[in-house]
């Protein structure tokens, strides 16, 4: 997820610019998850996992890539398995992420707009039909 509204505007090159959400979800391979009735956005998924993973790792470069997954640490442990399961760091906090959010869409009258897309969207963000 993007958890920093800023990461996310500076990551699609949104400053400044007038764009729409269904649009710039649309273009970029993102979706929306409601967390605590905040829509976040996130890359899309595939039946593989996330739309963006190809076989050497992640597609997308380092300044694009969402947060969550920039602060993610691998379980050494898992490494070997074929499915490497990762944690955030302890103070990782979610609440204040979706406050940022909250903020960011109400400052920019987005928050209606945002939730009635993360509501057309099935669980790997494709329109539901």
């Amino acid at each position: 997820m993007y958890l920093d509204p800023s990461q996310f505007v500076q990551a699609w090159e949104l400053e400044g610019k007038k764009w729409k959400l269904v649009e710039v979800l649309e273009a970029c391979h993102l979706s929306l998850k409601i967390c605590m009735g905040i829509p976040i956005p996130l890359p899309k998924f595939l039946a593989k996992g996330c739309v963006f993973l190809g076989k050497d790792g992640c597609l997308l470069p380092r300044h694009k890539r969402p947060l969550e997954c920039l602060l993610l640490i691998p379980k050494v442990e898992t490494l070997l398995e074929g499915e490497i399961r990762c944690v955030l760091p302890q103070g990782v906090d979610f609440l204040k992420c979706f406050d940022c959010w909250k903020e960011f869409y109400q400052e920019r009258n987005l928050l209606e707009e945002a939730l009635l897309v993360a509501e057309t969207l099935d669980p790997l963000g494709n329109p539901v039909v």
